[in-house]
């Protein structure tokens, strides 16, 4: 139960600091906002990773992976259970009348497309952490933003210039490490988790499909808070359905854990949201890395995995690497854009 702690710690500093406007703000809040705008974001980035990374672990131990809950829960369940309590939380929100008034658009089908891939990239994950170390799970996860690129050059008619190739040549060549498919076709040597280490690639092409479907909406004149309405409201009734297909007794010792990784993933995207308020992507990029070393370190000291694979972490770095270099890149153009945009504004 030792995350529980490191939680509600969270859970109080983030507390104590998003509302920024109290005439009467405590020293903690007014010596945070005294810090430059990009130490913010780095704060509020690796608050996010430390989130996501509690949240692997939670999901791994409710799956009964590596010793976990001897009751596990199906992946689905898990994530369908995690997006309705935060979906509670977030129920003062949900009950205002402009949210349902985001809610009147023409392309519904495409916001629900986005939600069922997104849905659908958070059980194939899920799974996998039932199945395999959470920090080699993690580390085939730094692909999404390289799939997306690629979906984005096919679906949205991006062009991918070299920096971006680049990028996806790394991502391509980290996850090759990672995975060593010429291995088990070579019949060099046995993989146990055999077609299981697919699913945190297949995981990313959900993620990835979700994202670009995302960036479609958004250059028709969606808003932000469109689409994360949709999100908030739909992501649990579409995890109903596979839930109940594989749907398991709850018991009490399960919501020990099913509130704290509710409460933890509410955390993680609202610091997730704030960070980037405050900084550049590219600039953040490289903090996202932490992601995985507090994977690593909660693994460890929940489960005793220790990734002491050498491929492990180079294929890690190798990934991370085409992952800056794409949000470089993505970062620099839209600075392009906007200077030649103000111009156009200023006459």
């Amino acid at each position: 139960m030792y995350y529980v702690w490191y939680i509600f710690c969270i859970l109080e500093v983030f507390l104590s600091i998003r509302d920024v406007e109290r005439k009467q703000a405590s020293m903690m809040r007014k010596t945070f906002l005294t810090l430059p705008l990009k130490v913010q974001g780095v704060i509020w980035k690796t608050m996010a990773c430390a989130c996501f990374a509690m949240m692997n672990i939670i999901v791994r131990y409710l799956t009964g992976g590596s010793g976990g809950v001897e009751k596990a829960l199906s992946s689905s369940q898990i994530a369908f259970l995690q997006y309705l309590i935060g979906a509670i939380f977030f129920l003062p929100v949900l009950v205002k009348k402009e949210t349902f008034e985001a809610l009147k658009t023409g392309r519904k089908t495409l916001h629900l497309m986005r939600v069922v891939f997104a849905a659908s990239g958070v059980i194939c994950l899920y799974y996998a952490f039932k199945s395999m170390p959470a920090a080699k799970a993690v580390a085939l996860g730094f692909t999404s933003p390289i799939l997306t690129v690629i979906g984005a050059a096919f679906y949205l008619r991006e062009r991918i210039g070299p920096f971006r190739l680049i990028g996806i040549l790394f991502g391509f060549t980290g996850a090759f490490l990672i995975t060593r498919p010429d291995q088990a076709f070579m019949g060099d040597s046995y993989d146990p988790l055999g077609w299981i280490i697919a699913l945190p690639l297949l995981a990313s092409a959900c993620f990835a499909a979700s994202k670009v479907l995302g960036r479609k909406l958004a250059s028709n004149g969606e808003a932000p808070k469109v689409l994360t309405t949709y999100i908030l409201i739909f992501m649990a009734p579409i995890m109903l359905i596979p839930a109940l297909v594989d749907w398991r007794p709850l018991e009490w010792e399960h919501f020990l854990y099913l509130i704290p990784l509710g409460i933890v993933a509410t955390l993680g995207n609202l610091t997730h949201a704030y960070c980037y308020k405050c900084a550049e992507i590219s600039f953040l990029a490289p903090f996202g890395f932490s992601r995985l070393l507090f994977t690593a370190f909660f693994a460890y000291s929940a489960f005793g995995e220790l990734p002491r694979s050498e491929a492990l972490w180079i294929g890690a770095v190798i990934i991370f690497a085409g992952t800056v270099i794409i949000c470089f890149q993505e970062d620099e153009g839209r600075k392009k854009i906007k200077a030649r945009a103000a111009p156009l504004s200023a006459g």
